[in-house]
């Protein structure tokens, strides 16, 4: 995952050092795709609904993200 507050076009990177910008992956969260697909299938039957799920970062809201 990409910090998203990074212009990764311009970013500092090189392949011999860590990158500050990469972020971990979260996977102490990876059950709830199981409960995810679950209430997904429930609620198929409607065409106007779709199951999302977000986890922010610590100082991360959604707004980072659909900006």
């Amino acid at each position: 995952l990409i910090d998203p507050r990074v212009d990764i076009i311009t970013a500092e990177w090189s392949p011999l050092t860590d990158t500050p910008w990469m972020m971990p992956l979260m996977v102490d969260l990876s059950d709830w795709r199981t409960k995810l697909n679950e209430i997904e299938t429930s609620l198929n039957n409607d065409a106007h609904t779709s199951v999302v799920f977000i986890a922010d970062f610590p100082g991360m809201s959604l707004e980072n993200y659909v900006h």
